[in-house]
């Protein structure tokens, strides 16, 4: 996903829960193209999975394979035959009638060539007393049957795969890896639909397995579609001996069943366990260029080739939090060992966000793959890392980072995975590399200079270096920390809902984040003087908590010179502001929603307004 475009800036900040039990079917049919084909080749084949299963509920995926010629778009008909229910599906858009169960595509993968094949899944109920297969499926009318077949009808034959121009962001799923059939990165729509795709690269220190504790509460928001564990300059030899992510995995499970109750979204612990892999802990290669590193080829380097060569059109968010070395190298092999279409379709996606540069890959990266979009993240250290002990962020922040807090919220009497915290305070250094994937509203994953949880960046040398970011220039209100400590206080209380999670077994049982949303566009076209009013009366609260507004302009993201000041700022429906004679210039207008559930939670949206002429 290309970073959203800014207008030219004029400050000096401009450098800047049963697991994998399986009823399977595998079926071939006929996928018939929408208009009639002069010796039309039809065939498909469909693997039903149960991924998961829960009292009362279960998760499934349907996998569709298109064996005969091209089709530009699909449905796929079922029945069930145990009283069995589609809940929430994803990667499509499902209708039931009693038992029968029709499925057709989304806007992004309609289009199957012959060969291609996409995945949809959903979550369901059932009577916790049998739970079979759909016994036969039919694709576009035809009932499959895993052969192919050929039927003289003269006519135009099917439409190709959708431009990837005119492809949207895949829908919001648990499924780890959609396959769209779409070429093209596009950006995340502003209603946030399609979730960031992540890969984590850890060391395995103390503060990655605090940081890994709060990344598995979240991996409801985003896509995982890898754990690498790595080496860095402080950890030279790695963890991954220690089996500590295979342990947290253990306890995680524990908990999936509550979580799942909070939000459906949360992926199988069997799913994460089949995605970590060990990249490179060779402490010689440290600080060694990949041509000459001494470790190559590694299962964690293969997977980010892999990851950012398959069909799936997001962004891979890349988070490093140790070494760099094993991105470096999967990147080299990239430029030196694959085509020139596939390296640029693969560094077109990645997205890297580093804790510092903890071995020489991340400057490599920097010096060496140009097109790379790489973030060295520094101004965190004094908030997410020993903040109970050091700082500059106000009294009430570090009230959030203490043990006390700790010890309330996550430590004690929040399950078996809350216990495993390792720490007596707050350290994890390693959190805000993830923290931009959140759907929390910012939508700061599109674009990490925007600012969010996981601090704000700017472009450091633009001119040398266009894809290089950090925010060791820069700072929010004056304040070099600030970028990060203003949003402590809300990230913390969602940290400490999540984990209210864990033990609470009824949806009624903890808090749950508001809904913030505005009337008109998220981003808008604006004139000079124009009254701005602002609106978020369609803002609901999930549990019936009473609400609050903030309306307040993120002076520091955006680009005008002037401060706007935006008048009745509390008020649900009747704030504005008038737009300052900056032509070419951008406002950031934030609006702050926040319950009075126990922990108080807060989401965001964000609207970019543009000054034209």
């Amino acid at each position: 996903m290309t970073p959203l475009p800014r207008p030219e800036v004029a400050r000096s900040r401009l450098r800047r829960g049963a697991v994998a039990m399986t009823a399977l079917a595998l079926a071939g049919g006929a996928a018939v193209a929408a208009a009639p084909q002069a010796s039309a080749a039809a065939g498909c084949q469909v693997a039903y999975t149960i991924t998961s299963q829960w009292s009362g509920g279960f998760g499934a995926n349907i996998d569709i394979k298109n064996l005969g010629d091209p089709i530009s778009s699909w449905a796929l008909k079922f029945s069930f035959t145990a009283g069995q229910t589609v809940a929430q599906l994803w990667n499509g858009t499902v209708s039931q009638t009693g038992s029968n169960v029709t499925v057709t595509n989304a806007s992004y993968n309609g289009g199957l060539g012959t060969g291609a094949t996409t995945q949809v899944g959903f979550n369901g109920t059932w009577d916790d007393k049998s739970n079979p297969a759909p016994p036969a499926f039919t694709l576009n009318g035809v009932t499959c049957t895993g052969s192919v077949t050929t039927s003289p009808s003269p006519g135009p034959t099917a439409s190709p795969t959708r431009s990837p121009s005119s492809s949207p962001s895949p829908t919001r799923s648990p499924s780890p890896s959609p396959s769209p059939t779409a070429s093209a990165t596009p950006t995340r729509s502003p209603d946030g639909g399609g979730r960031p795709r992540v890969i984590a690269l850890t060391d395995g220190e103390v503060d990655d397995r605090s940081t890994m504790i709060r990344f598995l509460h979240y991996t409801s928001d985003f896509d995982v579609a890898g754990i690498v564990q790595t080496n860095s300059r402080y950890q030279k030899s790695g963890h991954s001996k220690d089996r500590w992510v295979e342990a947290e995995l253990a306890n995680y499970a524990k908990v999936l069943p509550n979580l799942r109750r909070h939000n459906p979204n949360y992926p199988d612990a069997s799913y994460l366990q089949s995605v970590v892999r060990v990249g490179n802990e060779n402490s010689a290669d440290l600080n060694v260029a990949p041509p000459d590193m001494a470790t190559k080829n590694t299962p964690g380097e293969q997977l980010i080739i892999n990851t950012l060569l398959d069909n799936d059109p997001r962004p891979v968010h890349i988070t490093v939090w140790g070494g760099a070395n094993t991105v470096a190298s999967a990147l080299w092999r990239l430029k030196t060992s694959y085509s020139a279409a596939d390296y640029k379709r693969a560094v077109s996606k990645v997205r890297i966000y580093c804790i510092w540069y903890q071995d020489g890959g991340g400057q490599w990266i920097e010096d060496n793959i140009r097109e790379a979009y790489i973030n060295e993240a520094y101004r965190w250290d004094n908030v997410w890392d020993y903040q109970s002990l050091s700082g500059p962020s106000p009294d009430y922040v570090k009230a959030y980072m203490t043990s006390s807090w700790l010890d309330t919220n996550v430590k004690s009497g929040h399950g078996p995975l809350g216990a495993m915290y390792p720490q007596s305070f707050v350290s994890e250094g390693d959190t805000p590399s993830f923290l931009h994937e959140i759907a929390n509203g910012l939508d700061a994953d599109e674009d990490y200079t925007l600012g969010g949880w996981g601090g704000r960046s700017v472009f450091d040398d633009p001119a040398n270096k266009p894809n290089h970011l950090t925010d060791s220039t820069i700072s929010d209100d004056g304040d070099r920390n600030k970028m990060y400590w203003r949003w402590v206080p809300a990230a913390q209380n969602d940290f400490a809902a999540r984990m209210d999670w864990d033990v609470a077994s009824s949806y009624s049982g903890a808090n749950h984040q508001p809904n913030a949303k505005v009337n008109g566009s998220l981003r808008r076209n604006v004139s000079p003087g124009q009254v701005i009013s602002l609106d978020a009366s369609p803002t609901t609260d999930p549990d019936g908590n009473a609400l609050s507004y903030h309306w307040w302009e993120y002076g520091d993201a955006d680009s005008v010179s002037a401060k706007v000041s935006v008048g009745n700022a509390t008020s649900k429906n009747a704030a504005g502001f008038v737009v300052p004679n900056e032509p070419g210039k951008q406002i950031h207008i934030i609006l702050e929603v926040t319950d009075n559930g126990t922990p108080a939670l807060t989401s965001y949206q964000r609207i970019i307004f543009t000054i034209v002429q």
